[in-house]
């Protein structure tokens, strides 16, 4: 029955003790800590020379001193974003971007719930640099993108800009998402049976005793957004309420909708449309 529904966080998350002890100073990460997809890249000028492959996909997963990283240009700018996880708030720093390379290039860091409204957050220079996302956020805020802009510091060398290894959410909530379609009949907020099926298969993977799950409705962009928001609070709130009789005590739960504010994909496709039409789970620890 799992096949149902998407759990992209991975269950059998692993720690990179090789790439640990090749980044010092850099606390253990599992496989879902990193970007997982390139949103857009703008090459700057002058680009890099003499590199065959400079491809945004090099700054995806974890980083490796055996792995080319991708060079921004000057003033080239990368937007990433995490799909089997989210950025969220902890006590410390909260996301890590991993630089290599010989020369020191002022990067300026922002973050985003939608990939289109941006938070910035500071600026990283060389090596590996931690980031607080505290004092530019709320506590209960989730973010998906992250943007690097090249503060067009090193110009003048072969690998102009900043070079990216990989992104981390050091504070990371588990993403879990599921197609209104199996949940909903179209325009509705009630939960079909098959609906149940999917849950309770969920419920039986999600073993944590402890912690807080964000249930989130999403719609497409058709309709008047009033509309939209009402019918992804109601389907959020339909969702908790089946899974808040099956949650252990220590699991708290609330609800909220976002209405067309957080698309998957922009266009007005069936496929596209269909995509942002959906119910996430977060999970805090």
């Amino acid at each position: 029955m799992l096949w149902l529904f998407t759990h992209l966080f991975s269950l059998s998350a692993w720690v990179m003790l090789g790439m640990m002890s090749a980044w010092a100073g850099v606390p253990a990460l599992d496989a879902s800590s990193f970007a997982d997809e390139v949103v857009s890249f703008h090459e700057g000028e002058p680009a890099a020379s003499g590199k065959a492959n400079n491809a945004p996909t090099l700054a995806l997963g974890a980083p490796s001193r055996n792995r080319p990283s991708v060079t921004l240009g000057c003033g080239g700018q990368l937007v990433l974003r995490f799909v089997d996880n989210a950025l969220i708030d902890v006590d410390g720093p909260d996301l890590y971007v991993f630089e290599i390379g010989p020369n020191v290039e002022a990067t300026a860091v922002a973050i985003s719930m939608n990939g289109h409204d941006w938070v910035n957050i500071g600026t990283v220079a060389g090596a590996t640099a931690s980031l607080d996302i505290s004092p530019y956020t709320k506590r209960d805020q989730s973010f998906s993108y992250v943007r690097l802009i090249d503060l067009k510091a090193s110009c003048h060398s072969a690998t102009p800009g900043a070079d990216i290894a990989a992104v981390a959410a050091i504070g990371s909530a588990m993403r879990y998402r599921f197609s209104a379609a199996i949940l909903f009949d179209y325009d509705q907020a009630t939960l079909k049976p098959a609906a149940q099926d999917v849950l309770q298969a969920w419920l039986q993977a999600f073993h944590k005793q402890a912690g807080h799950l964000q249930v989130n409705g999403h719609s497409d962009q058709f309709g008047s957004e009033h509309y939209n928001q009402v019918l992804s609070e109601k389907r959020a709130r339909a969702v908790a309420h089946y899974l808040q009789s099956h949650l252990a005590n220590g699991i708290t739960l609330n609800t909220q909708g976002l209405g067309e504010s957080q698309p998957l994909v922009q266009g007005e496709t069936a496929e596209e449309t269909a995509k942002n039409r959906r119910v996430e789970i977060l999970y805090f620890p």
